[in-house]
């Protein structure tokens, strides 16, 4: 993923920061906001396949790695959590990387929206069925129906 990807996804993050009454986001929660910032057009380079809590990518996993190494985000425990924060290297980035946050502002506010509503429990139920539907999308017709999403992970 280039650099501009990962500030996108650090933005989500700050925005939902900067709400008072937003849940932690945690390891978890960033691999579905991830997903869904990559399922709405924003070039992540992530692969997703069908995983215990949802859709997963091996690859965030390094993804968060690089993004603490190069001060982007950081984390910190919260119980038994370990919440994704925000880094000191980020303000520099959000201007640096402008021009691709003002690109992609639909995806940004779309994610961001989504997930100032939803905890992480939540968050894995939004990115299943927008997983199972897609799936469904590209293997059987473009207008799946309830039933067919449910039965499609279980």
């Amino acid at each position: 993923m280039d650099q501009a990807g990962r500030v996108v996804l650090v933005e989500i993050v700050q925005r939902l920061e900067e709400q008072p009454y937003h849940w932690p986001v945690g390891r978890t929660t960033f691999q579905k906001i991830a997903y869904v910032a990559t399922e709405e057009g924003l070039p992540t380079e992530l692969h997703y396949q069908k995983g215990s809590y949802g859709p997963f990518s091996q690859e965030v996993k390094g993804l968060i790695a690089r993004l603490i190494n190069n001060g982007l985000i950081g984390a910190e425990r919260l119980g038994r959590m370990l919440a994704v924060k925000v880094g000191p290297t980020f303000l520099d980035a959000r201007t640096a990387y402008a021009t691709y946050l003002k690109k992609w502002k639909p995806i940004l506010e779309k994610t961001t929206d989504l997930f100032m509503q939803v905890n992480t429990n939540q968050a894995e139920v939004v990115a299943t069925v927008l997983f199972a539907a897609r799936d469904l999308r590209i293997r059987k017709h473009p207008d799946p129906s309830e039933r067919e999403v449910l039965e499609q992970w279980g």
